[in-house]
Parts: C-alpha cells; sequence; structure tokens
C-alpha cells in the first residue's frame, strides 16, 4: 500500500514525503522514478535521482537499468504518454544523459520509432552521434541517421559528412543506399565529387546509386557529365537508366558527352544512348547528332537521325541533311530518314514507303506513276461535285407491308362462313327426309 501510494504521488508531480529516502524501499524508490519519468514529472525526477553524485550517494538514490532508460526513450519519442512537448523533451534530455541509448531507437524495428529518433538527432543537433549511427552495425541506424542529414537544420554542417555518406552508397541494404541519395542529393556541389568516385565501382547497384545522387545534385554535377555518360553502355540494364536521367538533370552541358558515346559504344547500347540524347533535346542535341550523319557506321547514322527526328521541330535546320540521307546506301538509314523528315514537318513520302525501303522494282514503279497520273488528270477533268439522284419520298421508297393479322381474320372469317352453309345445308336436308 505504501509503494502504491508512493508510486501515484510520484506521477500526479507530488515531492517525495520527508524522510522518504529512509522510508522508502529499493523497489518502491525505482518505481516511483519510472511513474515519474513516464508522466515527465520532472521536478520530482530531480528529487529521487540528484544530478550530484554526493546527493544521490546521501538519498540512496536507484540507478535504472538500460532497457528501462532504452525503453522510456522510446515511448516519450514517440508520444505514447501524452504528455506536454516541453516536459516530453526535458524527460528525453535527461534520459540520454542518464544513458539511454539513440542507436537503439534508430534501429528500431518500427518505421515510426525511427523517426522519431532522426528527430531526435536533428533537434540535438548531436554530429558525434550522427558520425557513430552511419557506422553502424545495424541498417537501420545508418538509414535514420542518412535520413536525419537530410533535414539537417545547419546545410554546411551536413555538408562535413558528405564523405560518409558516399560510402553509404556501396551499402547492401537498398533502404540505405536510397536515404544516402536523398540526403547527397540536398548538398550539392560539395557531395559531387564523392559520388563521382563511386561511379566507378564493382556493384551494379553502387554504380546506379552514384548516378542517382548525382542526378539529384542536379546542374552542379555537370563536370561528372562524361563519367555518367560512360555508364549509358553499361552492361546493367538498370544503370543506364540511371545514368540517361542524371544526364537529363544536369541539361545542355551532358550533350556533348552524349554524342561522344554515340559515336564509339556498341551496337548494343546505342538506343539507349540514342534515346538519351534524344530526352536532352533542343536544338544542341540535334547539331551534336547531325554531325554523326557520315559517319562510317551505318547504325550510328541512323541513329543520329532518329535523335533529330525526336527533336522535332527545333531541328528543322537540318532538313537538308536529313533528306540527303534518303539516298543513304543502308537500308535502314533510308528508312529513318524518311520518319525523320515526316517528324520535321516535310509531307510523307508515300512512294517510298511502299518499298519499306528497298527500290520498287521498275514495272512496280512505272505502274504506280501512271496510276498518279491518271488520277490527276481525271481530277483536273471532272469537279468535285456530289452526284445527286433524284429524290423520293419516304412513302415510295418504303415497301408496303401486309398486315398478318387482317390477312389471318379474312381467311378464319371464310372458314367459319363455309363451315356455317355446310351445316345449314345438312340440317334442311334432314328436315326435308322427316317430313
Amino acid at each position: 500500500a505504501a509503494c502504491a501510494k508512493a508510486v501515484t504521488a510520484s506521477r500526479t508531480g507530488e515531492l517525495p514525503e520527508q524522510g522518504w529516502s529512509s522510508k522508502w524501499s529499493g523497489p518502491t524508490k525505482r518505481a516511483s522514478l519510472l511513474a515519474a519519468l513516464q508522466a515527465a514529472q520532472m521536478h520530482v525526477v530531480y528529487a529521487l535521482r540528484p544530478r550530484s553524485s554526493a546527493f544521490q550517494d546521501s538519498v540512496g538514490s536507484v540507478e535504472l537499468e538500460q532497457f528501462d532508460l532504452d525503453q522510456l526513450l522510446l515511448e516519450h519519442a514517440t508520444g505514447k504518454w501524452r504528455v506536454r512537448k516541453i516536459n516530453a523533451d526535458e524527460a528525453i534530455h535527461w534520459l540520454l544523459e542518464e544513458g539511454a541509448s539513440l542507436e537503439a531507437l534508430c534501429s528500431h524495428a518500427d518505421v515510426g520509432a525511427r523517426t522519431a529518433g532522426a528527430n531526435i538527432v536533428m533537434s540535438l543537433g548531436a554530429t558525434d552521434c550522427v558520425k557513430t549511427l552511419l557506422a553502424s552495425e545495424d541498417w537501420r541506424a545508418r538509414a535514420t541517421a542518412a535520413q536525419a542529414l537530410g533535414h539537417w537544420p545547419d546545410l554546411k554542417a551536413a555538408e562535413a559528412f558528405a564523405p560518409d555518406l558516399a560510402k553509404l552508397l556501396q551499402d547492401e541494404e537498398a533502404l540505405v543506399r536510397t536515404a544516402a541519395v536523398a540526403t547527397l542529393g540536398t548538398l550539392g556541389s560539395a557531395a559531387a565529387r564523392f559520388c563521382a568516385e563511386s561511379l566507378g565501382a564493382n556493384r551494379a547497384r553502387t554504380r546506379e546509386a552514384a548516378a542517382e545522387a548525382l542526378g539529384r545534385i542536379g546542374t552542379s554535377a555537370a563536370p561528372h557529365a562524361g563519367a555518367l555518360a560512360e555508364l549509358l553502355a553499361d552492361s546493367d540494364w538498370q544503370v543506364p537508366t540511371a545514368a540517361a536521367n542524371a544526364l537529363k538533370r544536369i541539361g545542355i552541358a551532358a550533350v556533348p558527352y552524349c554524342a561522344d558515346m554515340l559515336s564509339r559504344c556498341g551496337p548494343v547500347s546505342r538506343p539507349a544512348v540514342a534515346e538519351a540524347l534524344s530526352r536532352l533535346g533542343g536544338p544542341e542535341a540535334a547539331d551534336a547528332a547531325a554531325q554523326l550523319f557520315a559517319h562510317e557506321d551505318a547504325s550510328v547514322r541512323k541513329h543520329a537521325v532518329k535523335v533529330v527526328g525526336a527533336v522535332g521541330l527545333e531541328a528543322v535546320g537540318h532538313q537538308a541533311a536529313v533528306s540527303s540521307l534518303r539516298a543513304d546506301e543502308d537500308k535502314e538509314v533510308r528508312k529513318a530518314a524518311r520518319e525523320a523528315r515526316f517528324k520535321l514537318g516535310f509531307r510523307p513520302d508515300h512512294e517510298a514507303l511502299m518499298g519499306g525501303g528497298d527500290p520498287l522494282p521498275e514495272t512496280v514503279s512505272r505502274a504506280v506513276a501512271a496510276a498518279a497520273a491518271g488520277q490527276g488528270a481525271r481530277d483536273a477533268e471532272r469537279p468535285d461535285q456530289r452526284r445527286r439522284c433524284p429524290s423520293r419520298s419516304r412513302s415510295s421508297r418504303r415497301p408496303k407491308r401486309r398486315s398478318r393479322g387482317t390477312s389471318k381474320s379474312r381467311s378464319n372469317s371464310r372458314h367459319r362462313g363455309s363451315q356455317s352453309s355446310r351445316h345449314r345445308g345438312s340440317q334442311s336436308s334432314r328436315h326435308r327426309g322427316s317430313q
């Protein structure tokens, strides 16, 4: 009963009674301290466990176990006890000073708990703690620390962790890499060179993460556009996709590198490189692609023409060069040139399209030309008028329908009439016989 009364008093904010240090047992002191901490009654907490070690010894203060400290930190961080925020923050600071593990909170299995841990790290601004969390053996703690740095109030202080964050691009856990990519993107040019160091990593996922991080950085990563363009020919299909997205965000500064890569990459990689150059778009991309129209490799010429066509009306200055490629020795180049001309505003070449890129036989060509000439002559002689037909009334056009019900009723009436006449004839003959 005395223990329950002491716990209730501590929870409601009443200071311990006089002489409590000698009257209360160890379990009562521990339970009262836990109750005061749960309710964030910090004046009671300081009375039960003073700051000074000398006073702690004089009142026989109890020391909480690590499990209790970590559990109370989790409960206050997630708002379980619904106390005033200012009191909860004071309780969190007290728990951390007593030895509560912030790493345990940041590596908790619950996502909400880890988010609360990241918020505590940001509010404290504890750079030493972040350094420890980034090197933690638990991947959840590493991801939480990277997430916290992404919302760090002092950006200059966060830039100091760029090398440590870049190392997380090599992490085996996808969530850690994702958090590192997002945070590195907020650090800007200060993190670009550290991300570029991972573009040549052995693991494909590391190269992909590095490309994504440079894409998040954007135009400030332009000095590394050449290294990104090299990844367009990567053997892992996800890496060229990430590199193309990053080059698109970098902008026109990446155009020369993509065009150079198109001129020397392998046949398998050319569609991806051409797609990246097309996505950059603009007159710059068209100009860079047009310089490859005279390339010795027909596949390069074909993809260069496709890039100019994909740019569209912004590449109208290359109409003549594209038209000249209709006479290219390669069938695929001729076909790509015809399609590009249409995208540049020319009318489609129907005769060429009939051949599918191959020259038409002479007899077929003469027949097509004669048919086109004859159709033109007929159009010139005959005015474009619609043939008019004499109008007929709707009643004359509609056939007359016989009423089935009327004919049937007439036949039934004739049948009944014949039956009645026969009946009357038989009756008269019997009457004469009886007479």
